[in-house]
């Protein structure tokens, strides 16, 4: 471990360099480095590359692109409000319960009613701001996945807020965040909006795996690129299918929770029908937006795969 007393560019080459000198190995050996994008490290006039150019001229720059992929799909989930909203309720509903034993007490209880003893142990988790995987883990806790939701903690989730808004063991602050979380949860804005993530992860995903993988040939990686931003193009004109898989969701749960014979069910039903009517008169927004969501993914990438196209062709 070296210590750094700063992020300027110059600062980061000489902390790199100097170990390496102890080593009797010399930087103008360097053939090649890959950093992320920041400023201080591809800078043109003081960023980290430029100091190891003017040591080993001709040395070849890859742009790491495991953090390309991680920017691209950050900015997607920040860039708008659906998104905003959705990420923005799982974080709180995490928080909410881990504030309070008293809160965590209700959820472990429910999960063990329910789950096996394995599922009886989850937890519900945060969406890291800067790890986009972060955001896959926390909808696939919640969620389940794309088409299936068997592993879905999604009513047990409904439900202990249901039972916390609706006992007096808590306070009254308590009782009404819980319940102002259960309707911001069964809007089914935010079941939409959740499967159209679902499914651009399902694409992202698996490119992200790969390019964090040793030894990974480098034209293979740009192939792997180019078709994952065909495949977001196609899926951000077939929006039809992911309303569709939502709706099943919505009906699915709603099912579960009747089958629980609950109070909690019927405290739903008029969420249940407003949901009904957003569907019926509000596709177009929704659909709309959900175009949106996919063409800014694929465009990003795109731009991405432009710009390192050159260097992956000089690996070949």
């Amino acid at each position: 471990m070296v210590e750094s007393h700063s992020g300027e560019g110059r600062n980061l080459f000489e902390l790199t360099e100097k170990p390496l000198l102890l080593h009797e190995l010399d930087m103008a050996n360097c053939i090649s480095d890959s950093t992320d994008g920041a400023s201080n490290m591809q800078g043109q006039y003081a960023g980290f590359t430029t100091w190891l150019e003017n040591k080993s001229p001709g040395h070849i720059y890859t742009w790491c692109y495991a953090h390309v992929l991680n920017l691209v799909m950050k900015d997607t989930s920040e860039t708008n409000v659906p998104s905003i909203s959705l990420f923005g309720l799982i974080n709180k509903c995490a928080v909410f319960f881990r504030e309070s034993y008293r809160r965590m007490d209700t959820w472990v209880i429910q999960l063990e009613k329910c789950h096996s003893k394995q599922n009886s142990l989850k937890r519900l988790i945060k969406a890291n701001s800067t790890r986009w995987w972060s955001k896959s883990n926390t909808l696939n806790r919640i969620f389940g996945q794309y088409g299936t939701s068997d592993t879905a903690l999604f009513v047990d989730l409904v439900h202990s807020l249901y039972l916390i808004s609706s006992s007096e063991k808590f306070n009254k602050n308590t009782r009404s965040d819980a319940l102002t979380l259960l309707n911001s949860l069964t809007k089914f804005e935010i079941i939409i909006t959740a499967n159209i993530y679902f499914k651009i992860f399902q694409t992202t995903t698996p490119l992200s795996n790969y390019l964090q993988t040793s030894g990974l040939d480098f034209m293979q990686a740009h192939r792997l690129v180019q078709s994952s931003v065909d495949t977001l193009k196609k899926q951000s004109r077939c929006f039809e299918d992911i309303y569709e898989t939502a709706k099943t969701f919505a009906v699915t749960q709603n099912r579960k929770l009747k089958e629980m014979d609950s109070e909690v069910e019927a405290r739903l039903a008029a969420a249940t029908v407003a949901a009904t009517l957003f569907l019926r008169n509000s596709y177009g927004l929704v659909s709309n937006e959900g175009l949106r969501l996919c063409d800014y993914e694929w465009a990003a990438a795109a731009r991405g795969s432009t710009q390192s196209k050159a260097v992956y062709s000089d690996n070949r």
